[in-house]
């Protein structure tokens, strides 16, 4: 076996033993108690609104709509964090849906002029 077989074939073996300790590392964390999805935390701790809290963060489609929209509008990053910030807000995901709803009309509005 040539010099690059023999690299290879040991690169292959050490990736497999680093792949087998990954899964049981993964079988052993499902298994512990603490780890059940009751337990675990929310991913983006979420702030009250003026109005009582919020729990309508803006879609997927939303923040990618906007993106379109400020895109087609020819709007640098700086004007788009100075919209986000007229709702109150220091970052475009943070915003609810109804104030992401809003920013797309006033963003399409802007592009029809």
């Amino acid at each position: 076996m040539s010099t690059n077989h023999q690299a290879f074939a040991r690169s292959l073996h050490v990736a497999g033993e680093a792949l087998q300790r990954a899964a049981r590392a993964l079988d052993a964390a499902s298994r512990e108690p603490n780890n059940t999805q009751s337990n675990k935390k929310p991913m983006q701790q979420r702030e009250p609104a003026s109005s009582g809290f919020r729990d309508d963060l803006l879609t997927g489609r939303q923040l990618g709509a906007i993106h379109a929209v400020a895109r087609k509008a020819g709007l640098t990053r700086d004007r788009l964090a100075e919209l986000v910030h007229s709702f109150g807000r220091e970052q475009i995901t943070e915003l609810s849906r109804a104030e992401a709803s809003e920013l797309i009309d006033r963003l399409q509005a802007a592009n029809t002029r």
